[in-house]
């Protein structure tokens, strides 16, 4: 898969409060739809082309992330959706925690669904090719808590990948530009405008799809 680059301009990286509530336009509409009182632990503002990406972390009360996202995984199963690796299993050396954390290459199951509006396709590639320059000021992986959902956003497409375990995960950046541009198809499939990535152990669930 084509792997998407862009220039370094970054401008600006600023946290919010802890705890704010849910902010307009950041995250996946199956996300909203799973928790409609998510709170955001964090969030910053990385410029990259001009462009302002925002990262965001959320919570759930209750949990409800974790309840409502493990429907997906039946919703797929009972598609027979195709199974396939997102890319080739990541050395040792790009993950910063053991092997049990470390989901870098970690065998998916994808499938397309449909929004009453999807994103712009112009969006997700720009967000897409946003990803390869954020690794590069954060570095290769990111750490996700269990419970929450790590977002990344640009006007109407958002980027989603939640850790359904127990435990913390580690995520590779270039995994999730590659899956996210794998499942680039879905916008270009009416009426799909949305896609949903399980992982076969259901540790965590991915999403690209319209930011509300």
């Amino acid at each position: 898969m084509k792997l998407f680059t862009s220039q370094l301009l970054i401008l600006a990286s600023s946290l919010s409060a802890f705890a704010l509530s849910i902010r307009s336009g950041l995250v996946p509409q199956e996300v909203a739809n799973a928790c409609p009182s998510a709170q955001v632990l964090s969030s910053s503002t990385i410029s990259v082309d001009g462009q302002d990406v925002v990262r965001q972390v959320l919570s759930c009360p209750g949990g409800n992330f974790t309840s409502s996202l493990r429907a997906v995984d039946r919703t797929l199963s009972s598609r027979g959706l195709t199974e396939y690796s997102a890319i080739e299993a990541r050395s040792a050396a790009e993950c910063t925690t053991p092997a049990t954390e470390c989901q870098c290459g970690q065998p998916v199951i994808c499938g397309c669904f449909g929004e009453t509006v999807g994103p712009s396709a112009a969006d997700c590639t720009a967000l897409i090719g946003s990803l390869p320059v954020i690794a590069s000021i954060t570095g290769p992986t990111f750490i996700i808590q269990p419970g929450t959902v790590h977002t990344t956003s640009l006007r109407t497409c958002a980027i989603s990948f939640t850790n359904l375990g127990e435990t913390p995960e580690e995520f590779c950046w270039d995994d999730l530009a590659n899956q996210a541009n794998g499942e680039m198809s879905c916008m270009s499939s009416p009426p799909f405008s949305s896609a949903v990535c399980m992982a076969e152990t259901q540790r965590f669930v991915f999403h690209l799809g319209e930011a509300v």
